[in-house]
């Protein structure tokens, strides 16, 4: 996705967000920056599209590719919205999108190890 593709300025925002996180290469640069805040609110507006029927692969396609920045840009600080992004990419989902979920799900299991992952969706509820 990119800010050239015919889907509309809106989804130039989920990739301009995505990029601007490039600038960050872990956790610790982003809080000494003062970005943490922005990014989780953020992350928390475009959980909300997520449900938006309009656009719905492009919208899912531009929160995926966020996420996976976040996990590396916000660490820990992502889990507790990792249940609600799962939950509302996986709705409803076709094979394909099903498909194109693994990546996150493998980054996020790597990441934060099965066991927390796990413990997590206890928590939640989601199990």
């Amino acid at each position: 996705m990119t800010c050239d593709d015919e889907d509309g300025e809106d989804f130039c925002v989920l990739y301009i967000c995505s990029r601007t996180s490039k600038g960050f290469s872990n956790q610790q640069t982003v809080k000494l920056n003062g970005c943490t805040e922005v990014y989780i609110e953020t992350l928390q507006v475009f959980l909300h599209a997520l449900n938006v029927p309009v656009q719905r692969s492009t919208l899912h396609q531009g929160v995926r590719q966020f996420l996976h920045r976040m996990v590396v840009c916000l660490d820990a600080d992502i889990l507790p919205f990792i249940p609600v992004a799962m939950h509302s990419l996986l709705e409803h989902a076709d094979v394909r999108e099903l498909y194109d979920f693994i990546p996150f799900v493998n980054q996020v299991v790597q990441k934060f190890k099965v066991c927390r992952l796990c413990c997590m969706f206890v928590w939640t509820g989601n199990s």
